[in-house]
Parts: structure tokens; C-alpha cells; sequence
């Protein structure tokens, strides 16, 4: 009875050969995998050979080849837009809309420069200020003396001084036009010259083109006698408001900014004093972000006052 138990206990405990076997195969199998750092146990799935480290940097170094190519283009891209930003565009197939879209670009340039220098193209007695030379809309040379104004009809200034910036680039615009046609086989009839009209209405510009323009391709022939482009755009309101602050200053040497920007909140008018006796007003449309900037010399007062 004692030595059956025991064998019986020895059997369980020694295995047989075949399951010996099998237990020194399934050990040597263990072993091939590394044990990791931090883990309780020799038994785990290694997935290192799904993606191997070469492959995975070379994903890598992909992603960062294509993100430093799209940022470069970006930025030349956005270099040329800032070099070249008036590009004319001359479309024989539509005559009219070339006009029009040159036309809109050259009232863009003049706008630009109006809105800077105070409301000319090129000034003339200005106020140097941040690397501009801004227009005086009223003036006083005299010590404690109100200023003079010195554009009572400032809307009807900037409409010309619009108009005789654009006339001679509409001109060049019809000639490019009626170059490209006639490299087409299209013969044009026009009339020499062309008149323009440039009209301020509050929030928007009108332009009107006199100029009769005959396109002979085959049949019908394409005439255009008037053009006319509306662009918006608040430099009528800001006459307006320049026009109101001289008038003030004229009067009271003084204008209350916040009291119309109260009574108006479509606008923002920042008053910066320059040395000592300039005022520069900055008018912003809170809506577009456009700007106009003009100077004011009012009761100026000595040094050291």
C-alpha cells in the first residue's frame, strides 16, 4: 500500500517522456522572446516585427519632407501675392469684364494711397509721420490762432484726384484690350481717348466710362458705349468725418472723439498728438478694418506750454 502511493505520487510529479518533451519545447520557445524592462513575467506578444523600425522612421522622415515642402510653397506663394498684388487680367472673350477688373484694380491703388497721405495722391505740405506724409485738413501757423481749413470741398477733391489717377490705366486698359483682339483676327472700332467720371456716394464708388468700343467679329458686332463699375468702399463717409473734425477744430480748437464715436459706433477715431502741435486722427470702419489718416495744426501752442 506504501509503495503504490509512492509510485503513485511519482508518477504524478515526474512526467513522461513524451510530456517532458513537450515542456522542453515550450520552454525554448519562451526564451527566444527578451524579457522587458518593468514586466513580471517571460510570456508576452511581441509585435516589433509588424513595423520595423527602418519603416518607421522613413514614414517619419516622409511626413516631415512633405510638411517642409507645402510650407515653403505657402510662403512663395504669399512673397509673390505682396510683390505683384495688381496683376491685370486682359480676357479677349470678355471685354467688358477685363475693363471692369482693371478698372477696380487701378481705384484700389488710388484708394490705397489716398487713404494714407490724408486724401491726395502726392502731397505736398505734409506732416512726416511713421514713415508717411500726411495731408493737413486744417492748418494754423500762428501760435493759439484756430486752424484754416484747408479742403472745404473734400469730397469733390478725392473724386478728382481718383479720376486723374485711373483715366491714363483705363486708357492703357482699352489698348491691351484691343492688341489681344486684334492678335485674334478682331477688328475694333473706337473713339480716341476715354472720359471718366468718379462719383463718392456714402459706402461705395462709381465710376463711370465714356467710350464707345465696336468689336467686328463676324456677326452681330459687339458694341459698348458706357462702362460703369460700383466698388465699395467708405472713403465718402471718411470726408465726411474728416470734413467735421477740421470744422470743429476751425471753430473750437478741439473735437470730441468719443462723443461721435458714441453717437456713430460704425467707426473708430484715434487721436495722436505729434510733438507739439500736431494731432493725427486715424479712422478705421470697425466692420472692414479700412483706414484714413489726415493731420490737424489748431491753436498750437508755444514750447514748454
Amino acid at each position: 500500500m506504501r509503495n503504490k502511493r509512492g509510485n503513485s505520487s511519482l508518477n504524478k510529479i515526474v512526467p513522461s517522456k513524451n510530456n517532458a518533451n513537450s515542456f522542453l519545447h515550450s520552454v525554448a520557445y519562451i526564451k527566444t522572446f527578451p524579457k522587458r524592462k518593468n514586466s513580471n513575467s517571460h510570456q508576452y506578444f511581441d509585435n516589433s516585427n509588424f513595423l520595423p523600425k527602418s519603416k518607421r522612421s522613413q514614414v517619419t522622415i516622409f511626413i516631415i519632407y512633405a510638411l517642409i515642402i507645402v510650407v515653403v510653397i505657402a510662403i512663395i506663394f504669399l512673397l509673390r501675392i505682396r510683390s505683384n498684388p495688381i496683376i491685370q487680367v486682359i480676357d479677349e472673350n470678355n471685354p467688358q469684364g477685363s475693363i471692369e477688373t482693371c478698372t477696380r484694380q487701378a481705384v484700389d491703388e488710388a484708394l490705397e494711397r489716398i487713404t494714407v497721405n490724408g486724401g491726395d495722391i502726392t502731397p505736398g505740405y505734409a506732416l512726416p509721420y511713421r514713415n508717411d506724409n500726411i495731408v493737413y485738413i486744417c492748418y494754423s501757423a500762428d501760435f493759439y490762432k484756430p486752424c484754416s481749413y484747408q479742403r472745404p470741398l473734400l469730397v469733390e477733391h478725392i473724386e478728382r484726384e481718383i479720376t486723374d489717377y485711373i483715366t491714363p490705366k483705363i486708357e492703357d486698359c482699352f489698348e491691351k484690350l484691343k492688341f489681344r483682339l486684334q492678335e485674334s483676327s478682331t477688328s475694333v472700332d473706337e473713339t480716341l481717348g476715354v472720359e471718366v467720371l468718379t462719383n463718392l456716394f456714402p459706402k461705395h464708388i462709381e465710376i463711370k466710362i465714356n467710350k464707345h468700343f465696336q468689336i467686328v467679329r463676324g456677326e452681330p458686332t459687339i458694341s459698348f458705349e458706357n462702362f460703369k463699375i460700383d466698388l465699395v468702399h467708405p472713403i465718402y463717409d471718411f470726408a465726411d468725418i474728416a470734413r467735421e473734425i477740421g470744422n470743429q477744430q476751425a471753430k473750437y480748437c478741439y473735437f470730441d472723439s468719443l462723443g461721435y464715436m458714441i453717437l456713430n459706433p460704425s467707426f473708430d477715431i484715434n487721436e495722436t498728438i505729434n510733438g507739439n502741435y500736431d494731432k493725427v486722427y486715424v479712422l478705421t470702419e470697425r466692420a472692414t478694418n479700412h483706414k484714413y489718416q489726415f493731420a490737424v495744426r489748431s491753436c498750437p501752442l508755444p514750447a514748454g506750454f
